[in-house]
């Protein structure tokens, strides 16, 4: 992407980041390149991983299933404080009526497993991630994309629909 997203002016490369660990991803010596627009401002990657390379690194890899035998993400303090100020940001908008919740991006199902007392149902491209949430917190996800799912599932309804970090 030679022009810049935002006003469109022509930018030039500013850094070089090597990537490690993309082995289904791309080559594996892909350097991501980061533009500056000098006229707005705007930072952004200049050759972006195509759909079929996200797809496949989705479906291969994910930071939640590196060791399935031993990791637990309710360890992961982090994540338990971002999983619970967000429920904290949902109830506190919306309240806790709600009867059902997707969540796109669903990662190991932990987010899920909060909402306990509602029909919850996680969109998630890792075949590990969606076996490791049934298995940990009893709690079925859809293994694929969202379009996969939108495509095979177009009756479904939900209450709340629910993602994050999960834009690229």
């Amino acid at each position: 992407i030679d022009h810049c997203c935002s006003c469109g002016e022509k930018t030039e490369t500013y850094f070089k980041l090597p990537f490690r660990y993309t082995d289904d991803v791309s080559e594996d010596n892909y350097i991501q390149h980061i533009g500056l627009c000098r006229n707005c401002g705007f930072i952004y990657t200049k050759n972006p991983f195509t759909l079929k390379q996200l797809e496949s690194k989705y479906k291969s890899q994910s930071k939640y299933e590196f060791d399935s035998k031993n990791y637990n993400l309710g360890l992961d303090k982090a994540y338990v404080h971002r999983c619970k100020r967000q429920k904290f940001f949902i109830e506190d908008l919306i309240g806790d009526d709600f009867k059902s919740m997707l969540e796109i991006g669903a990662a190991s199902g932990y987010n899920l497993s909060q909402y306990s007392n509602k029909n919850v149902c996680g969109i998630e491209p890792s075949k590990l991630n969606c076996f490791l949430a049934k298995e940990k917190y009893n709690i079925y996800m859809y293994n694929g994309l969202f379009s996969e799912y939108v495509a095979e599932n177009t009756g479904d309804h939900f209450d709340l629909i629910f993602l994050s970090h999960t834009l690229e």
